[in-house]
């Protein structure tokens, strides 16, 4: 190698290839520009596999030189951010507590009336129980009144069609029909009356809200899905497939595999993985 010639493992100088200007004395604007110039380079070399002894010498330097350029930039960044931190550090360690402390007894309030609203919430699941009963019995008397009037209007028409076969006397006729429309109308009007209590009934039976407090400051039961595990291993095969589960038993079995004192449960099994660096 002459005097003044670059090394063979030394990769291609971007400065020189690039012809970048002066340094600005803007850390961020200097980095910025020497690493796209770096990278441009970088790319053209990645399109082709090392098939050399040098080439491979170039791709460590270029990879050192590279993590130059980020050590640099972290270095800058942690200068930079510090002031941030610490006013935001500040910021916390101010409202902290003022914030924590609020929650915190808004919280255990609203545990405190748990048991309360939970009464409140039998007590209305009780009489939704009860008004049910009420609507389901009125309801059937409602139809069996309404049978009770249909049947009345049948068997009028009926006896009027029998009659008039065998032509009785006009006065008879006329009081007997009289008799028949009035049990009629009673009956109709008993269906009406029966349908109208069946509906009512039935809006007694719906749902009431359950609250404490006023409009703003309410405090109501929610209800929450929660998991009841009851047979965990046939659960852990239903669910095996699931991407969190495969996420975390990869996650577990790295972990084994990199203590080799440890013992390697059924399924896996430790193997080497070498890699640059």
């Amino acid at each position: 190698m002459l005097a003044g010639e670059p090394w063979p493992d030394e990769p291609p100088s971007v400065s020189r290839e690039h012809n970048l200007p002066a340094k600005t004395g803007d850390l961020h604007k200097d980095l910025t520009l020497e690493l796209a110039a770096e990278k441009e380079t970088v790319e053209g070399f990645l399109k082709k596999p090392i098939s050399t002894q040098e080439q491979a010498d170039q791709a460590g330097v270029w990879a050192k030189r590279l993590a130059g350029i980020a050590t640099k930039a972290d270095e800058q960044f942690n200068v930079e951010k510090r002031p941030w931190l610490d006013g935001g550090n500040a910021v916390d360690d101010k409202w902290r507590d003022l914030r924590t402390d609020a929650k915190d007894l808004a919280k255990k309030l609203k545990k405190h009336g748990e048991a309360w609203l939970k009464e409140l919430d039998r007590l209305e699941q009780e009489r939704q129980r009860k008004a049910r009963e009420d609507a389901d019995r009125i309801r059937r008397e409602a139809e069996a009144a309404e049978q009770r009037a249909a049947d009345v209007a049948r068997a009028a028409e009926e006896k009027a069609q029998r009659e008039a076969d065998t032509s009785p006397g006009l006065a008879s006729s006329f009081a007997q029909e009289s008799d028949q429309e009035a049990r009629r109308l009673e009956a109709e009007a008993e269906a009406r009356q029966l349908a109208q209590r069946a509906a009512e009934a039935a809006r007694e039976a719906q749902a009431r809200p359950v609250f404490a407090g006023r409009t703003g400051a309410k405090m109501s039961l929610h209800t929450y899905w929660v998991a009841n595990i009851t047979d965990y291993d046939a659960l852990v095969v239903a669910l095996k497939d699931e991407p969190e589960v495969r996420e975390a038993i990869e996650k577990i079995a790295g972990r084994i595999a990199r203590n080799k004192d440890a013992a390697l449960p059924a399924g896996m099994e430790r193997v080497p993985d070498k890699r640059a660096a």
